[in-house]
């Protein structure tokens, strides 16, 4: 069983799924609960209870064994907002390089 986050209006995490599983011949079963709290969802996939998606860059816990997917099945976004009256505002375009970078340094997967 598929453990997913709390539904979000901007964000089809089934819809991924479905489309992510569809190569491989299978539909995903799905939880009709949502887990919003990382800690339970990583208790309740420790205690046997289901599967879930992660970020690349989630680190596993005791009980919990990380796998990649093969290829680049699933599409991600992340969303940077920053207020115009912070100062940080005029700062935009670096502050985006320097997200970028760390990501992509956190997130590489040795050849």
């Amino acid at each position: 069983t598929w453990l997913l986050p709390p539904y979000d209006a901007g964000c089809d995490d089934y819809g991924a799924l479905a489309d992510a599983c569809a190569p491989a011949g299978f539909a995903p079963r799905v939880s009709p609960h949502r887990i919003g709290d990382l800690g339970v969802l990583c208790d309740l996939i420790a205690q046997g209870v289901g599967v879930s998606l992660a970020q690349g860059a989630a680190r596993a816990r005791e009980g919990v064994v990380m796998r990649r997917f093969t290829g680049d099945p699933l599409l991600g976004r992340h969303l940077l907002a920053v207020h115009r009256d912070s100062p940080l505002f005029g700062a935009r375009p670096l502050l985006l390089d320097l997200v970028r970078a760390a990501f992509e340094a956190r997130c590489v997967t040795p050849g």
